[in-house]
């Protein structure tokens, strides 16, 4: 019976050192997002944006890309978010890395560390429409959809940049197609906002 009991408290402590780095992670990421839903973001035709006026990030020498969160994803047997994530985290810190803005390009630093940005991303929608619906009524039938947001801190909290971009697909021939394109497309669109706040401040 003792060591029953002692086992079990092992597991636990075992179970919540497990669960911290996630718990922190999750909550780290809250006030982020937080602060861009109270900002006056821009429309333009494809994207939201906000930036911090007067903010300087060419004085940084290291960016963070943490990989896009999709727990807010309601769940679904037919589409493996963390797949399609890992797409799109790897489009955006490819073209940061290319485009030679930062020394160091990374996805593990702390997030608290000192002269660095971080890129923290989520999924809000990822929905691979119907291919029938596609293919055999058209006029936008069956369409899909995906919906990524950003916000850039500075030193891991003070939020200098928010991006929101949703993306519409009604002419791919398949789900998997549609999504793969869909991370492509939103890849690309945060970084021209990247792009452009790096080279004018806006």
């Amino acid at each position: 019976m003792i060591r029953k009991a002692v086992f079990a408290a092992a597991m636990l402590v075992v179970f919540c050192f497990a669960a911290a780095p996630v718990l922190s992670a999750d909550n780290a990421a809250a006030p982020a997002f937080a602060g861009c839903d109270s900002m006056p973001m821009t429309k333009d035709r494809y994207s939201n944006i906000w930036t911090k006026p007067g903010f300087d990030i060419k004085q940084f020498g290291t960016i963070v890309i943490e990989r896009p969160g999709v727990s807010g994803l309601k769940p679904s047997d037919r589409v493996n978010y963390d797949e399609f994530a890992t797409m799109f985290h790897s489009n955006i810190t490819d073209r940061i890395k290319t485009a030679g803005f930062y020394r160091e390009v990374t996805w593990n630093r702390p997030a608290a560390a000192v002269r660095t940005l971080v890129l923290r991303s989520e999924f809000t929608e990822m929905t691979p429409g119907s291919t029938a619906a596609r293919w055999t009524v058209g006029f936008g039938a069956g369409r899909g959809a995906v919906t990524a947001r950003s916000a850039l801190l500075a030193d891991g909290k003070d939020v200098v940049m928010c991006w929101q971009s949703r993306h519409m697909d009604a002419s791919s021939a398949t789900g998997r197609i549609l999504l793969e394109r869909g991370m492509a497309v939103l890849a690309d669109r945060l970084f021209f906002y990247f792009d452009r706040y790096y080279r004018a401040g806006q």
